[in-house]
């Protein structure tokens, strides 16, 4: 498991030292001796091997917010140099590094069960070039109950704490569902239109059996506000429109085209979806 959300990445030797530690860590934690000449996807590859040979077992990859070493710096026109003193964009030294570290995969794939990475956009294009092209399962009807509570879950399985938060609104079960649902519920992963709740707001509301905006309060990531700065882009302004199914589909990190971004950070939605024969839009 990688979480790249634990770690801010401005300064250029960041994510270096970042995945330093992480494959350092994992090989202490299986006893293995690496090859201290390789570089540390090479490293990497040769750890899933080993596990595979020693366990019987291939092995599962988890990466949270594989791209926020990019978003950290994007845009941000953030300079360094490298180790031969060489200038060049924060932005650019750190998409060699993943590209680097994300050929692993392909270098590894007998020995792995599954890899699956979570973000915000497409980095496709030199990052995943040496890696086999993942799936990207982002807007598939299969998965759209992923990443969030359903209304059957909220019903099946939070009817406890729901019926005790009624009782400090004063409101019934029925009723509190409802103010439930108008404050966290309505976002949609998928054209399949399936409502699902946002978890962190939720939980956050039962625990402290109070409606609040506990994911606004989280904060607005950086590369969010760079973006909308760049293009002086109001969210208003963004809303209520009929857009092209690509629009969503194709969201590369592009400055110049915010929407899909905004939408994929969880500000905005999608309210509709024409499933009509040539004339597809949300």
């Amino acid at each position: 498991h990688i979480d790249f959300n634990s770690t801010n990445f401005e300064k250029g030797e960041t994510l270096d030292a970042f995945i330093k530690g992480t494959v350092e860590n994992w090989e202490r934690e299986n006893g293995y001796a690496a090859n201290t000449d390789y570089d540390y996807g090479k490293r990497f590859a040769e750890l899933l091997a080993y596990v595979h040979k020693t366990t019987g077992k291939r092995s599962v990859v988890l990466i949270d917010e594989y791209d926020k070493p990019l978003l950290d710096v994007m845009d941000s026109g953030l300079r360094m140099k490298d180790a031969n003193g060489n200038e060049m964009q924060i932005e650019e030294y750190n998409r060699g590094i993943l590209k680097g570290f994300y050929s692993t995969f392909k270098a590894a794939d007998a020995h792995l069960q599954f890899v699956l990475l979570t973000g915000v956009t497409k980095f496709s294009q030199g990052v995943f070039s040496g890696f086999n092209q993942p799936k990207d399962i982002s807007m598939n009807d299969t998965y759209e109950a992923l990443c969030g509570i359903t209304t059957e879950e909220l019903q099946r399985m939070f009817a406890t704490p729901m019926a005790e938060m009624a009782k400090v609104y004063e409101v019934t079960a029925e009723e509190m569902f409802q103010m439930l649902r108008a404050q966290y519920d309505g976002y949609h992963f998928s054209s399949g239109m399936k409502d699902v709740f946002n978890p962190f707001s939720l939980l956050n509301a039962f625990s402290d059996k109070r409606l609040d905006n506990y994911w606004f309060s989280t904060g607005t990531p950086t590369y969010l506000i760079r973006l909308l700065q760049h293009n002086q882009e109001n969210l208003n302004d963004l809303t209520g429109k009929y857009y092209r199914p690509a629009d969503f589909v194709d969201y590369k990190a592009d400055v110049e085209n915010p929407l899909a971004m905004i939408y994929q950070s969880g500000y905005l939605t999608i309210k509709g979806y024409n499933r009509l024969p040539n004339h597809q839009g949300l």
